[in-house]
């Protein structure tokens, strides 16, 4: 893993600290949605790397188009992404999340012009796996974990959402 890597993971594993603890303090939620961008691989090995990099770019940029302030959005790893959904209240918490992973699928359903191969569609699907603090974990790591072992099940299942 690369140093830029390394720090940009030291600084998401200190923010979600902060966020569980700001959680527990004012009893509300917090819950870490895992993404990860399928066929992507596929796609930057027939394309190349630049290729590939273009579609993360415009995926993270729709992607903070509609964030909410206060929530968090990160590159975790190559197409992997995690968004912290913060202060949320605890009742509506797994249902507030789901709304958000399918706001999220929505903003990549329009075609991405990306430049790349003209006449080419690039196929991508994002599966995505739902933690929540105290139910799932109270650690980043648990939590981490907890997201990113929901995001295989679904990946396995099949349960990814396809997007063109």
């Amino acid at each position: 893993m690369g140093t830029h890597a390394t720090a940009w993971r030291a600084q998401l594993h200190e923010y979600l600290s902060l966020a569980v603890a700001r959680a527990e303090r004012n009893e509300t939620a917090l819950a870490a949605v895992f993404f990860d961008v399928d066929l992507f691989k596929k796609g930057n090995d027939r394309h190349g790397h630049e290729a590939g990099d273009r579609p993360l770019a415009e995926f993270a940029r729709r992607w903070r188009a509609i964030a909410r302030d206060g929530d968090l959005l990160a590159r975790f790893g190559d197409d992997e992404f995690v968004l912290l959904i913060t202060d949320i209240p605890r009742a509506c918490a797994h249902e507030t999340a789901t709304t958000a992973v399918s706001r999220y699928a929505d903003a990549l359903k329009h075609p991405l012009d990306l430049h790349a191969i003209p006449g080419e569609m690039i196929e991508f699907a994002v599966s995505a796996g739902i933690a929540l603090c105290l139910t799932d974990g109270t650690t980043p790591d648990a939590l981490l974990l907890a997201a990113d072992a929901e995001m295989f099940v679904r990946k396995r299942a099949g349960r990814s959402l396809r997007l063109v």
